[in-house]
């Protein structure tokens, strides 16, 4: 063992305090797109949507479309091959 520098006794950061300070970046980075995506809106009402930014709420490409165009023909089918007798549950 030699003698220790100060250079020796200066912690290294760890991988988890790496992670943890990657993951602090990116939130930062997303209120900040946040914010800029909802000019209009409370910033911090904002920084709350920066983990579902979600500008686009077209019905035909982005929303649901059972809730456009009811249920689907897979749906349509499941429901048909349920017994509707609650005798035959038991």
């Amino acid at each position: 063992m030699g003698r220790r520098t100060e250079t020796d006794l200066i912690a290294k950061p760890s991988r988890q305090d790496a992670k943890r300070a990657l993951r602090a970046h990116h939130k930062r980075r997303m209120k900040k797109k946040a914010r800029e995506t909802y000019p209009d809106m409370d910033p911090q009402r904002a920084e709350r949507l920066a983990d579902h930014i979600k500008i686009c709420s077209c019905p035909w490409c982005c929303g649901n479309p059972r809730a456009l165009y009811g249920d689907s023909f897979h749906d349509i089918r499941a429901k048909r091959a349920l017994p509707l007798d609650p005798v035959a549950w038991e």
